[in-house]
């Protein structure tokens, strides 16, 4: 039976990459005649991709999308296994620049509680600096 790399694009958790079959032909007795020609079993682990969107894969593939898995809306691309590792170092990178981003908040966040905090009196917790005469 012939495998697949797709990608698969949801609404409700992340877009992941699934290594998948068409159904077999016991298998598509149960289902409508146009899903069971373009429906996919996925047959291994999902790798999520959490910092790839919608409109990555659309540039990316610019296509109509291949089918869809059963039980559900999402659609599924059949993907070739350079476009999944351009797809996999895209989500590579977004992470690592988060993780640079949130570190520089929480620098910034903690250096302005510092300034700041020096001047909030003890007393009313506002900028009084004590003439409050709480």
């Amino acid at each position: 039976m012939e495998t697949y790399i797709t990608i698969q694009i949801s609404d409700q958790y992340d877009t992941q990459i699934i290594p998948a079959r068409r159904f077999t032909d016991e298998e598509k007795k149960g289902y409508a005649e146009w899903f069971a020609a373009t429906g996919f079993v996925g047959i291994g682990e999902h790798e999520s991709l959490p910092h790839v969107t919608q409109s990555d894969v659309f540039k990316m593939l610019n296509r109509r999308c291949d089918g869809s898995y059963n039980g559900c809306t999402n659609t599924a691309w059949i993907i070739t296994s350079e476009q999944a590792e351009i797809l996999r170092k895209l989500n590579s990178d977004r992470t690592a620049a988060k993780a640079i981003r949130q570190e520089a908040e929480s620098k910034t966040a903690s250096e302005y509680d510092q300034r700041v905090g020096k001047h909030i009196c003890p007393h009313c917790h506002t900028f009084c600096d004590g003439d409050c005469q709480a």
